[in-house]
């Protein structure tokens, strides 16, 4: 029906932003801190709303809030409602940074030491930490270089799977 549709900008798989024909109950309304709303095609990712604002956020992002439950930012968003976007500069960046961080850090002792067992490795104020036993092999003072070394290749790595996915498969 015509009469349901306006011109609006669709996304494209990697493409600008480009004008198209979208109907209205595709389209869902995203509210901004400054309390401004904009609307996007239903499915678009708390990426490409931050890379609409600015390529300064997108770049910067590391999480954000859709009505209050973090989100990934690569996930569509389900529906209109609230998003925040968090940098390093707030709070929730750090811990978002940190808690990724932890993962990757953990990524990459499995990587090294197939056998050991993961505890514990949660943000903290200043970091993260992980807690680990090795199971009796050993890791000293030179072992740190070759798994921040692999730490830095998997951060580089494009992932295939959001932390929500990793933690249920590795659990």
């Amino acid at each position: 029906n015509i009469s349901s549709c306006v011109m609006g900008q669709r996304y494209g798989e990697g493409l600008p932003l480009r004008p198209n024909f979208i109907c209205t109950e595709d389209m869902i309304d995203i509210t901004l801190p400054d309390g401004s709303v904009r609307s996007y095609p239903a499915g678009t990712s708390a990426l490409q709303v931050a890379e609409a604002i600015s390529r300064g956020l997108a770049q910067n992002a590391l999480t954000a809030k859709w009505e209050g439950s973090t989100v990934e930012l690569n996930d569509p968003l389900p529906a209109s409602g609230r998003l925040v976007f968090y940098t390093w500069e707030q709070p929730e960046g750090k811990e978002a940074f940190w808690h990724s961080s932890a993962h990757v850090l953990a990524q990459s002792i499995l990587h090294f030491y197939p056998n050991a067992l993961l505890t514990i490795g949660p943000a903290i104020e200043n970091g993260f930490y992980y807690d680990v036993d090795f199971q009796g092999e050993s890791f000293g003072e030179g072992d740190f270089e070759k798994v921040e070394k692999q730490m830095l290749e998997f951060a580089r790595e494009k992932p295939n799977s959001n932390c929500a996915q990793y933690r249920k498969q590795r659990l």
